[in-house]
């Protein structure tokens, strides 16, 4: 996540700001969307597997943070703890997916 987005939706679960956290979340989590559409592999099984492995993480720490967010007795120790779990999640996905396009365009030099 950028760090910029990092910190505002620290921030605002730090304030106890509700709504400005599940916005940033949601634009976050847009982004995501799109990154993974984009680098999603489509004739690997075994990459696209793995790639659908690492998108279930990323959705699983997102949904804890988001459930953690809507508890109204969620410390916010906690929820940070969440948002740092998120971000762990997301670095890794986003570090497998730029193996993913470096190996596509890889393959692709070797099929010229």
């Amino acid at each position: 996540m950028e760090k910029n987005d990092y910190l505002k939706l620290e921030k605002a679960i730090r304030d106890g700001e509700c709504l400005e956290s599940l916005s940033v979340l949601r634009m976050v989590l847009d982004r995501v969307v799109n990154d993974i559409s984009a680098s999603c592999p489509r004739d690997d099984l075994e990459l696209l597997s793995k790639s659908i492995q690492h998108q279930r993480l990323v959705y699983e720490k997102a949904v804890s943070l988001y459930e953690g967010m809507q508890a109204e007795s969620s410390e916010r120790d906690g929820l940070i703890k969440c948002l740092e779990d998120f971000n762990q999640t997301l670095e890794e996905y986003y570090a497998f997916s730029g193996k993913l396009k470096n190996q596509n365009t890889e393959e692709e030099k070797d099929k010229l």
